[in-house]
């Protein structure tokens, strides 16, 4: 049964996003900016009988999904039901959902942090972080350097849902400049009391190569950690793996997203 948050079920909807995952952590964000304002996002709770067992939100047409079994056909028909154009999930369940629905599935790489190598704390002179950065040079950069990105996100949709998450502290975000221009760029981008997000991890081409993602990264860790938090970070690019793994991630697993059929083929 898929029902949506209430007063009477919602500390069993904050319990289970608190889960040391990248779409619990989505969820748990989202609620906090959104809780009170259904016109921007909408958030439900799944059970089986009495026990629940994951929990949702749609928030400009994005389904995120947190339940580590789902009941095909319920969820295929609560999508039936519901104006959606991405599904993410971190369950493999979502393949029978796409199979009823004759959805196609692609996937990115979840990595979580272990702990830092000795080797590499040495850091190369770089310049400063920034941690005030303007959101449309940020929003250019991610579209210069990640064509799924630039494929997947609507400029006023994506500044107004992180300049909202940005100035009342939902999400950090970090960055280099070269001069006036940002060049790399790193942030927490969703957390919950256990664990934070590392995405958007991005460097222009004319700079990679000098540390300045890594430092990012590192920035990020340093963050979470500080707060008493585990980091987890996402990416869909097998070039960065060495790196991530070169300053203490480890693969955790994979997340999954799944887009209507018309909507894939364009």
């Amino acid at each position: 049964m898929i029902q949506l948050v209430t007063a009477e079920n919602e500390a069993q909807f904050l319990a289970l996003a608190n889960q040391p995952s990248v779409t619990a952590c989505k969820i748990h964000t989202l609620y906090q900016c959104y809780r009170d304002d259904p016109t921007m996002a909408q958030f439900w709770i799944f059970s089986r009988g009495e026990r629940p067992m994951g929990i949702l939100s749609l928030c400009s047409k994005v389904l995120t999904i947190w339940a580590p079994y789902l009941l095909a056909p319920e969820f295929a028909e609560f999508l039936n039901f519901i104006g959606w154009e991405l599904v993410e999930c971190d369950s493999t369940g979502i393949f029978s959902v796409a199979n009823l629905l004759g959805a196609p599935v692609e996937n990115c790489s979840v990595q979580r942090f272990d702990r830092l190598p000795q080797e590499s704390l040495q850091r190369r002179e770089i310049p400063a972080i920034q941690d005030e950065l303007s959101i449309r040079e940020l929003y250019e950069l991610l579209c210069q350097t990640d064509e799924k990105f630039k494929d997947v996100s609507v400029l006023d949709a994506w500044m107004c849902s992180i300049s909202h998450r940005v100035r009342h502290g939902f999400s950090k975000v970090y960055g280099i400049l070269e001069g006036e221009a940002l060049v790399s760029t790193a942030g927490i981008y969703t957390e919950s009391a256990s664990c934070g997000v590392i995405e958007s991890v991005a460097t222009h081409p004319q700079y990679r190569g000098r540390g300045y993602a890594s430092a990012l990264v590192l920035q990020c860790v340093q963050t979470l950690a500080s707060a008493g938090k585990s980091a987890l970070l996402v990416t869909s690019q097998l070039r960065t793996h060495e790196m991530y793994h070169r300053l203490g991630f480890r693969d955790s697993g994979t997340l999954f997203f799944m887009r209507p059929f018309d909507e894939a083929k364009r």
